[in-house]
């Protein structure tokens, strides 16, 4: 809702790179972050969260048309309706809730790097940034050569 109709592709574009690069470089930074001392992570954290409010502050949304009935029950049931009868949607959806139900292994990496690897925050930070390598890999990939036949098999797989 941030852009005009004919932007929405380089916005989606530049929006997932920002999302692959901040998946890489953050853990990168926090751990060295951490390595500085336990207070400086969150001081930066408190930093940054200024910044983005005050930009938020500024940020000025363009005016769209309201929708017109907008009743809510309504909607909901049509959007139901819609992703059962597409088959794409509904796998894309059910891939998306199964990746993020899987996505809870992240919050052992910790114990996994200090009991297992004997690492420190430095390599938990590297660590961390691993997965985003290679959803970024994978990007690339797919980009230079896209899936043709059987998607969503390949998708699940």
């Amino acid at each position: 809702m941030l852009l005009p109709r004919e932007d929405l592709p380089q916005g989606i574009a530049l929006s997932s790179l920002a999302f692959q690069s901040s998946l890489i470089i953050g853990p990168i930074l926090g751990g060295f972050l951490y390595d500085a001392g336990p207070v400086v992570p969150y001081l930066t954290a408190l930093g940054l969260m200024a910044i983005a409010l005050a930009l938020m502050v500024l940020l000025m949304a363009p005016k769209h048309e309201p929708v017109k009935d907008a009743r809510t029950l309504n909607m909901i049931a049509d959007g139901l309706r819609y992703v059962r009868s597409n088959r794409i949607v509904l796998g894309a959806i059910s891939l998306d809730l199964v990746v993020v139900l899987l996505a809870g292994a992240v919050a052992l990496l910790p114990v996994f790097a200090r009991d297992i690897l004997h690492a420190g925050p430095s390599e938990l930070g590297f660590l961390r940034a691993a997965m985003g390598v290679g959803a970024a890999g994978v990007t690339v990939l797919l980009a230079l050569k896209p899936i043709r036949t059987r998607v969503g098999l390949w998708m699940f797989g």
